[in-house]
């Protein structure tokens, strides 16, 4: 494209077609945003060029150097600390509840993509219990009953007593108590974990 641009465009001992040649040439060079290769020539501050070699927009700083603008795709996406989509920006919502990892090593071997899990594995846990038993203990109660007296009574006004017959006895049976531990089999703690993060966004230019 065009990256010509004459500042004297017009005088009038200018011949006219070339004047208005330059002129198409101009707008040409504004249309395209001075697009080349190279940097176009004598540029000014604040002046923008699309480097067609490197596919970005640049700008001339007063200090006479040129600077990169943001550029790219919708394959272009950003971590942003925050809720909402920027302006002109879209929301990938494919990605969710993972970290962000550098590609490298044998695990994260692939950019663009997810990999790995939340799983950690390798732990294991036991614990040891006393088992026991209850011992039983029934009691054995003497019979009583009631005693009319000597043979040929007791004394006028005399009542039956009560007495006991038999002689009160108490017993401990059941089995003996067993005080040996068991210790139970080991198991797998196996399980999902989560980190604690700053939580963002993942973005795209939204084209």
């Amino acid at each position: 494209m065009s990256q010509t641009w004459v500042t004297n465009v017009y005088d009038s001992s200018h011949v006219a077609d070339t004047d208005l040649g330059n002129m198409s040439d101009m707008f040409e060079t504004l249309k395209s945003n001075f697009s080349g290769a190279s940097a176009p020539t004598s540029p000014l501050a604040g002046q923008t060029w699309y480097d067609s070699d490197d596919y970005i927009m640049r700008m001339r700083l007063a200090a006479g150097t040129w600077i990169g603008l943001m550029h790219g795709d919708t394959s272009q996406k950003i971590w942003v600390y925050r809720n909402t989509a920027m302006d002109g920006w879209a929301i990938d919502a494919g990605v969710s509840d993972v970290v962000t990892v550098l590609k490298g090593g044998s695990t994260y071997v692939t950019g663009g993509t997810t990999a790995g899990g939340w799983t950690i594995s390798g732990l294991t846990h036991s614990h040891t219990v006393n088992s026991h038993n209850h011992v039983v203990k029934s009691e054995v109660i003497g019979v009583t009953t009631s005693y009319a007296g000597p043979p040929g009574g007791w004394d006028s006004g005399s009542s039956n007593v009560l007495c006991v017959t038999g002689v009160l006895t108490h017993n401990h049976t059941g089995s003996t108590e067993n005080t040996s531990p068991t210790t139970t089999s080991s198991g797998a703690s196996d399980g999902n974990w989560r980190i604690s993060g700053a939580v963002g966004t993942l973005q795209y230019l939204d084209l």
